[in-house]
């Protein structure tokens, strides 16, 4: 196995082999110093297309098998990473619901904070800015002085509202869905619903005026107001597919398996700590997935909407084989519990862990 394949166990276990602490990533060390911890060389790792190596049978074929029944309304996508071509991955999908546009079908919820968590860091990037730049503004929901990465942390490890709507505010609306997701390949993903309604704006089309500071550097991005229309992405909503969200999250968590032409355009430091913010949040997979593979590691972000979905997507590794698979999953919140996605993840892993 590639030295490449164990940088995200290295990363949880802060690369000397014992735990991060369980507090923010700011207190966390950044991993480095020893020779295991440095990052990788390691071949050119290219996202399949899944229309090249798509099978939307053998799951339902194995649950089938099984005498096992998913949930009404399931959407599931599994990525198996391939022997001998680390970071690529063939794809199972139950039916076509992996790749079927989630307008009309879920709302993707959650799941997308990785996406504009990253789309954020992208964007100040263009400035020279990072993750450990101090931002002071004031938006819908109030004023803000700290710096970026407490903004990212937070969207994504406890899934906080307020922070997810700053993540596009700091990306901004246009840069988000005009530039920065086509860019990435991202045909059916489109992102504009604010999560919380201190007033009765609705999209997060504004980015406020915001002053920074960054190693004794300062200066003002001004005001943004996004003009773009996504009519493809009705009501102003968020769009998204499960094999979307999967290929975000795989390029992050790999980031530095990745060579420079795939990576995202953010610093290695940032991602490090976007991963353990996903190692370290709420998980509806790590269950079914040690009852499928053993003890694991799992990367991964949910979703959750009372009375209408239950969500999560995420990078499940084996811990005695280094074995990588992606999850996806949405299931109705009506009649389901999480356990429900507890055992559809134990199920699908069963039926591609193995030929």
């Amino acid at each position: 196995m590639s030295s490449g394949k164990w940088w995200p166990i290295l990363v949880a276990l802060g690369c000397a082999g014992t735990p991060l602490p369980r507090g923010s990533v700011e207190e966390a060390p950044a991993p480095g110093g020893a020779s295991l911890c440095e990052p990788p060389s390691a071949p050119v790792l290219i996202a399949r297309a899944p229309s090249s190596r798509l099978d939307s049978e053998r799951i339902g074929a194995a649950f089938g098998a099984f005498g096992y029944s998913p949930p009404e309304g399931t959407h599931l996508l599994v990525g198996r990473e391939i022997d001998g071509e680390p970071g690529v991955f063939e794809w199972f999908s139950l039916g076509d619901s992996g790749l079927a546009p989630s307008q009309g079908r879920y709302w993707p919820a959650s799941t997308v904070k990785v996406m504009t968590a990253v789309a954020a860091l992208e964007s100040l990037g263009k400035h020279g800015l990072n993750g450990s730049t101090r931002v002071s503004f004031v938006d819908e929901d109030g004023a803000y002085d700290g710096t970026v990465m407490s903004i990212l942390e937070a969207a994504v490890r406890v899934s906080d509202n307020v922070a997810y709507n700053r993540t596009v505010e700091l990306a901004g609306f246009d840069e988000l869905n005009d530039r920065i997701l086509p860019r990435w390949g991202l045909r059916h993903t489109t992102l504009q619903r604010r999560y919380t309604r201190p007033t009765e704006v609705t999209t997060l089309r504004r980015s406020p005026q915001m002053t920074w500071s960054l190693g004794g550097r300062h200066g003002v991005i001004p005001e943004r107001v996004g003009v773009g229309r996504h009519p493809e992405c009705p009501a102003d909503g968020n769009c998204t597919t499960l094999y979307e969200l999967l290929s975000v999250l795989r390029r992050l968590v790999l980031h530095r398996e990745l060579p420079a032409a795939e990576r995202f355009a953010i610093a290695d430091e940032d991602a490090d700590a976007l991963l353990e913010a996903m190692r370290q949040s709420r998980t509806r997979l790590a269950r079914g997935a040690e009852a499928a593979l053993g003890p694991v590691l799992v990367y991964n972000k949910t979703g959750t909407v009372p009375r209408d979905d239950r969500l999560d997507h995420g990078m499940v590794v084996q811990l005695s084989t280094g074995r990588r698979f992606l999850v996806a999953l949405s299931i109705r919140w009506e009649g389901t519990r999480n356990t429900d996605a507890e055992e559809l993840t134990r199920m699908a892993l069963l039926a591609v862990a193995d030929d």
